[in-house]
């Protein structure tokens, strides 16, 4: 005999409601975290990966022109 519990039930959907709260939450935070205070996080980050750094200092490069042709060379190395 299978009996229906409906109060079982409610505090079934009362957990799956605090979980997705819980989750939905944790997305929010981390989403605000990647967009920094301003909301440029996520720019700002991706610019800085597009700027080319010198592999052995990691100080930025600067463009210098050679034989003609631009050419991206480290301040502190050369």
């Amino acid at each position: 005999m299978h009996e229906k519990d409906p109060f079982g039930d409610k505090l079934k959907d009362k957990e799956r409601g605090e979980e997705e709260q819980f989750f939905a939450e944790r997305e929010r935070a981390l989403l605000d975290k990647l967009r920094g205070r301003d909301g440029t996080g996520v720019e700002a980050t991706k610019r800085q990966k597009e700027t080319p750094r010198c592999p052995k200092c990691g100080n930025l490069l600067t463009i210098g022109v050679r034989e003609n042709r631009a050419a991206p060379s480290c301040p502190t190395c050369r």
